[in-house]
């Protein structure tokens, strides 16, 4: 059979390689059974532990010696002193007598334990891996060369993940995802905190303790009734809200109406500030037509103002001396 038939026969097989051990080596054969897996999927690797599902069943016995006769293509025994009297060794050992007597034990691997013997195996004809003096990686290492020598099967063929290395996998994948989601949600904090949203508010806004407001009056000059602020986009959120403060001679004035584009209208609280919606969308801002009117002072449709960080500031250039004359009388 050359290589080529070889590899296609190992392929067709249900599993590449059974295992076949009485209870006290279990500890021994798991290793090399994981050991295995590294490179060859467990699903093609017949040891019980890998299987117990299919093994919970009537006629066992049948169902084994089929496993290890006609849908394995290699077979590694592992022989120790209580082999031969194990009885379920006993019925495995009757696949592996047929396989020599039909295919002239190809495909058995044998791993021999102290003095162990069989009706099969005879000591001065066939050779061995020697387990007492091999540990489990290294008889592993045995078998998979073994295999590609026999086959020529690449490993790459038959590659995938053991069940621990999943187990392992498995965990670093969540880690993975767990840090990946901590990172994102910490830059969007900052990002958050760096940029807050805007917020809309009935209620006049008041300049936070830490802003300074400029209470030195500034005449801007336009068309009348007009007045260019620069900068003035950024004092309008998503919700053309515009904020700020009407003064006279640097003193906060209460109760003053105050007209933005004949569009919204509102009136200073106690400290003299504003907050105006207007109600529809305005593309580029950058001028104003702005009104302030009060009782106590002339009305400025064109009052000086200042524009910095706390919105408009809008200013009262002269009281009204009709008011002043009358509160004296």
């Amino acid at each position: 059979m050359n290589t080529k038939e070889s590899e296609n026969k190992a392929i067709d097989k249900k599993y590449l390689v059974a295992l076949s051990f009485s209870g006290e080596k279990r500890d021994y054969v798991r290793l090399v059974a994981d050991e295995l897996c590294n490179t060859i999927d467990n699903t093609k690797i017949f040891y019980d532990e890998y299987h117990q599902s299919i093994l919970a069943r009537i006629g066992t016995d049948e169902y084994l010696q089929k496993i290890y006769r006609d849908d394995s293509a290699f077979l590694v025994v592992f022989i120790s002193p209580t082999y031969k009297d194990k009885v379920w060794c006993g019925i495995e050992g009757r696949a592996i007598r047929e396989r020599i007597h039909t295919e002239n034990g190809q495909g058995i691997i044998p791993v021999r334990f102290g003095n162990a013997v069989t009706d099969w195996f005879s000591t001065s004809l066939d050779t061995y891996i020697d387990g007492d003096n091999k540990t489990p990686a290294e008889t592993a290492s045995i078998i998979l060369e073994r295999i590609k020598i026999d086959t020529g099967l690449p490993f790459t063929t038959i590659t995938k993940f053991s069940p621990k290395k999943n187990k392992y996998q498995m965990w670093l994948f969540f880690v993975a995802v767990l840090l990946f989601a901590t990172i994102l949600y910490i830059l969007l904090k900052i990002q958050n905190t760096t940029n807050p949203s805007p917020t809309h508010t009935d209620t006049p806004l008041t300049p936070s303790i830490e802003t300074k407001v400029d209470t030195t009056p500034k005449k801007v000059t336009n068309k009348p009734g007009n007045m260019v602020i620069p900068g003035l986009p950024q004092a309008q959120n998503s919700k053309n809200i515009i904020t700020g403060g009407v003064y006279f001679n640097g003193n906060p004035v209460a109760e003053t109406k105050v007209s933005i584009l004949g569009k919204g209208q509102g009136i200073t609280n106690e400290d003299g500030y504003f907050s105006i919606e207007i109600p529809s969308p305005i593309k580029e801002l950058t001028t104003l037509s702005v009104t302030i009117s009060h009782p106590d002072y002339k009305t400025e449709p064109n009052p000086a103002i200042v524009y910095n960080k706390s919105g408009l500031q809008l200013y009262f250039l002269q009281k009204n001396i009709t008011n002043e004359k009358d509160s004296i009388d």
